[in-house]
This record gives C-alpha cells, structure tokens and sequence, in this order.
C-alpha cells in the first residue's frame, strides 16, 4: 500500500511539472542516473557489511535482517526501473492540447528524482540501524563486564 501510494505521488508530482514554468534539460535525467548510479553499489554495500554476530537478541537479530532485506530489493528495484526510465528518456512522447499537457519527460525526471531522495533516506536509515548495532553491542559488552 505504501508504494501504490508513492507511485501515485510521482505520478502526480511529474504531472503537475508540466503545469510550472521548469523544465528538464536533456542531460538532467542522464546526470541524476549516473548519481543513482554510484549510490547504488555503496548502498548495497553497506547493507551486506552488517554484522550481527555479536549480538544474542535474536528478536532484533531475525527484525534487522528482515529490514535490511526489504531495503536491499527495493534498492534493485528502483535502480533497473531507473535504468528503464532512463532508455524510454530518449523517447519524445508528448501530447498537449487545450487542457491536458503530457511530456514523459517530467514522469521520467520526477522518478529519477524520487528513487535518489528514497536512497538518501535509506542511507541516513542505514547509518542509524548501524548506530543502533554500535549500541546493543556497548550494552552487551558493559554487562558482561559488570559482572
């Protein structure tokens, strides 16, 4: 439901670009792709670096990995429809009339721009889970230590 939502929201963010005086340059989409592009590698990266070994809770254990699963497929996801996005770019659809303007363009630019705002999001998600790792691992060790 979350992501029928999301999908609505770009599709009505792109829709209404149309309507504003903004405009893609044509090496706008290509540019943004290429950022995606990089982000993509680190990311999956950084999921596959985190370790729970160290950690006997394994509700969070089993929680985390459940967690960091969604992230990584919906990473996948986004990038091979950013790369089919990115080939339909060079495709010119555009139909306006009185009322109604259509320029894939904006619908293209408007999900490039989405997938790098939800990648940053999941970056700083990231950083947090590891902070939150760092932090039952510290609990753990002060224990054993305590006694």
């Amino acid at each position: 439901m979350k992501w029928l939502l999301r999908i609505i929201l770009v599709i009505i963010f792109g829709f209404t670009l149309q309507y504003t005086p903004l405009s893609f340059s044509d090496s706008f989409c290509g540019v943004i792709y290429t950022v995606i592009g990089i982000m993509f590698p680190l990311a999956l990266n950084q999921i596959m670096t985190f370790a729970f070994t160290e950690i006997p809770n394994d509700k969070f254990v089993i929680r985390q990995r459940e967690r960091l699963s969604k992230i990584r497929t919906s990473y996948i996801i986004l990038f091979a429809f950013a790369t089919i996005a990115l080939l339909m770019n060079s495709l010119t659809l555009k139909y306006e009339n009185k009322w109604i303007k259509f320029d894939v363009r904006f619908l293209i630019g408007s999900y490039l721009i989405f997938t790098l705002v939800y990648y940053i999001e999941n970056f700083i998600s990231l950083a947090k889970l590891k902070d939150q790792i760092d932090d039952e691992i510290r609990k753990l060790k002060s224990r054993q230590e305590d006694k």
